[in-house]
């Protein structure tokens, strides 16, 4: 079984040194669970996105394998999945 995409520590204290102080954001379990909403973040977007992308291509037009997210895909969904989150 392969092991879950995670972002790199590093990243995740980047993002939240922007917002919080350098104390609340330099424990290890911390970065974890930021991390782990993060990877849970993209991969919902990717998923919602997908689906849009799916919805606007034409009957016969790709095959199933060939959808291709787009920009645009991701604006249609954006709102929804921060209002979600």
């Amino acid at each position: 079984m392969s092991e879950k995409q995670t972002f790199e520590k590093a990243l995740v204290k980047s993002l939240l040194t922007k917002r919080l102080e350098e104390k609340q954001v330099s424990k290890d379990d911390t970065l974890k669970v930021a991390g782990e909403l993060l990877r849970i973040f993209v991969v919902e977007a990717l998923h919602r996105s997908t689906k849009v992308a799916e919805k606007s291509i034409e009957p016969g037009e790709l095959g199933c394998d060939d959808i291709i997210v787009e920009p645009e895909h991701l604006e249609k969904v954006v709102v929804q999945l921060l209002l979600d989150f």
